[in-house]
């Protein structure tokens, strides 16, 4: 059944709780429920089911209460303590995790972290269709819808000041038309390839010299292994969340500070340089552990 989005929909609560104790009469009571995203988590709160958890997937103080006025800072932080207090809860990074204790200021009844899964065999076999269109120039590689926080700026500015003359290669929906004046104001239009949504992006990411993550903040962004399970090696800004938590190890040496255009661009060329020759790079050994199969059993585990 599809309940149809309203705010604070009192018919909508009621409507899950129906659909929910008829399944449950029929096949027998769930043993988990699983919410993953505020305005379905207060949908689900009605239904008071006993083994709920609730899927926190972004740093949840910036994404939700930064920036807003004093009042309405107030009003937020008092309507989702009043929410999430109490509660079970997971985040997918343990960066998030921070964030929600510390800045939130939440005290739920337990909290883990649970990473996002990633699932090898698909990403390989869809690195592989032949039907999607491949830029034929070497090109460095950026996905992600237009969002301020993605700081599309930042990477652009970046990309100019390295000096490369290759191509900066932009997926996602409604980049092109936020961003077409800033790549005609630093003189990119011939080194910037905008493609908007792409249903199958890993053969391009297979393909691609290098991605790079210029986001202000991130949940867990699962652009960042698969790259890597593609061999694609990547740059990213070192925000609080999610990040990080991947690139470990000798790969933490492309971590970068937010917003810091010099030392981004330095990293952008310094990684695409190092990619050149048409290196086999191997880096499963760094997330072998966000297999689908390895994160399944994490949350089998709650049943316990």
């Amino acid at each position: 059944d599809i309940l149809m989005y309203k705010k604070k929909s009192l018919t909508n609560s009621k409507r899950l709780a129906n659909i929910v104790n008829s399944i449950e009469s029929r096949l027998g009571i769930f043993d988990i429920v699983l919410s993953n995203l505020p305005e379905t988590d207060y949908l689900v709160k009605q239904i008071k089911h006993e083994n709920t958890f609730y899927v926190i997937h972004t740093t949840f103080y910036k994404a939700y209460i930064n920036n807003k006025g004093f009042f309405k800072r107030i009003r937020r932080l008092a309507k989702y303590r009043k929410l999430y207090n109490n509660e079970n809860i997971i985040t997918v990074s343990d960066g998030a995790q921070l964030d929600f204790l510390q800045n939130m200021k939440i005290r739920p009844q337990s909290i883990q972290t649970i990473h996002n899964p990633i699932n090898f065999d698909m990403v390989t076999k869809r690195s592989k269709d032949l039907d999607v269109q491949i830029p034929a120039e070497n090109y460095i590689l950026h996905i992600g819808n237009y969002g301020t926080v993605k700081r599309h700026d930042i990477l652009l500015k970046s990309f100019k000041l390295s000096g490369l003359e290759c191509r900066l290669v932009l997926i996602g929906s409604n980049v092109e038309s936020h961003m077409k004046q800033l790549v005609m104001d630093l003189n990119l239009e011939k080194q910037v390839i905008f493609m908007g949504f792409v249903a199958n992006p890993y053969p391009i990411i297979k393909n691609a010299k290098l991605l790079v993550v210029s986001s202000e903040f991130e949940g867990f962004p699962m652009v960042i292994p698969e790259a890597l399970a593609l061999g694609c090696e990547v740059v990213s800004t070192n925000c609080e969340s999610g990040p990080r938590e991947i690139l470990t190890g000798k790969l933490a040496e492309n971590l970068v500070k937010v917003n810091d255009i010099l030392q981004m661009s330095e990293k952008i060329k310094e990684v695409y340089l190092r990619n050149q020759e048409n290196i086999i790079n191997d880096f499963t050994g760094y997330i072998k552990h966000l297999d689908s199969k390895t994160i399944a059993s994490k949350y089998i585990e709650l049943l316990t």
